[in-house]
């Protein structure tokens, strides 16, 4: 029988993520080059979260996105 559902602690959710970003972004700072598709890979997790993570860590305005989405790379600008 399956356990029901719950609701996460939305302190567990940010924590988290914070900890997928800094994952992302060490990712990118060792390989400008990498790709979405790559990077879910090696996290074990989906194209949408390593999106979502590359969304927030251009907001805090730690990476940029240089040149066009398909043979463009990333700069990292912030260090961990």
């Amino acid at each position: 029988m399956r356990k029901p559902c719950t609701i996460p602690d939305k302190k567990l959710s940010v924590e988290m993520s914070g900890k997928m970003s800094g994952k992302v972004f060490a990712i990118l700072r060792d390989n400008a080059h990498a790709t979405i598709p790559d990077i879910a890979i090696q996290l074990g997790v989906t194209t949408r979260t390593i999106e979502r993570d590359l969304t927030t860590l251009q907001h805090e305005g730690r990476v940029v996105r240089i040149g066009p989405t398909k043979g463009g790379h990333w700069k990292v600008l912030g260090s961990q």
